[in-house]
């Protein structure tokens, strides 16, 4: 093989990397998009929680007040653990996006290095670009742990109340068991 066959075999081991980090890139962003989208849900009724506690302080008779303003706050302060856990989600997103952009640039200096004639740098800038795109895929297994972790503020309440039902229906189960039935 001359010199020229053995660049193009080693630009195309480099651009396979080009698909595979535009995926990567999409994924991220979308995942941003959906994330972004969330927040300002959440932000929207952490702010009609502060009109509901407005509302309730003024209208609301004095005996109903307490509970009322419990439970608001209550919801207020749940929105916005769930907002800050977004916004730490937001963070590493970004972080994984500009690692997958630095994977495209340093994918895209190693073919013009290896055109170019620069096998050294070209294996170089190819590394480089591995390492980036590995560590971008790293912080998206951080990231769904993160994810989980939202969830599970968001459901909280949800669980708390199917386990209530659960023990609610042993008890039941249990009281029936001491009466004697014929069959």
């Amino acid at each position: 093989m001359d010199i020229l066959d053995e660049i193009k075999e080693d630009i195309k081991i480099v651009a396979i990397l080009y698909p595979a980090i535009s995926l990567v890139m999409l994924a991220y962003t979308n995942r941003f998009l959906e994330i972004s989208k969330v927040v300002r849900i959440l932000h929207d009724k952490y702010s009609a929680i502060d009109a509901s506690i407005t509302d309730t302080v003024t209208n609301v008779k004095k005996t109903d007040y307490q509970d009322k303003l419990a439970n608001l706050v209550e919801l207020k302060n749940k929105n916005a653990k769930q907002i800050s856990k977004l916004l730490n989600r937001v963070a590493v997103i970004r972080a994984m996006q500009l690692l997958g952009i630095l994977s495209i640039v340093f994918c895209t200096v190693s073919v013009v290095t290896l055109i170019n004639g620069s096998e050294k740098w070209g294996i170089r800038f190819f590394q480089y670009s591995a390492i980036s795109l590995g560590l971008s895929l790293l912080l998206t297994v951080y990231e769904i742990f993160n994810s989980s972790n939202a969830l599970d503020v968001e459901t909280k309440d949800v669980k708390q109340y199917l386990k209530t039902i659960k023990e609610k229906r042993q008890s039941c189960l249990s009281k029936l068991s001491r009466f004697p039935f014929k069959t």
